[in-house]
């Protein structure tokens, strides 16, 4: 009897397995991607991807007010 195995690795884009429903909702975060791992510690996480170095700058933007009661 001769066994064969497929020895090319899979490739997995996270972006495609994160939803917000079901076995790959936020309560999965954690768990789906390694990198997401802080998403288990706190409550309402989004494994969103910001990077300052493409964020800009606008000087005309007020400062927000944040309630923590609402």
């Amino acid at each position: 009897m001769t066994t064969t195995t497929n020895e090319s690795a899979i490739k997995c884009d996270w972006n495609f397995w994160w939803t917000y429903d079901g076995i790959s909702g936020p309560e999965f975060w954690g768990i789906l991607n390694p990198d997401w791992f802080l998403c288990n510690k706190g409550h309402r996480q989004s494994p969103i991807d910001i990077k300052p170095g493409l964020l800009l700058y606008d000087p005309n933007l007020k400062s927000i007010f944040i309630n923590k009661n609402k």
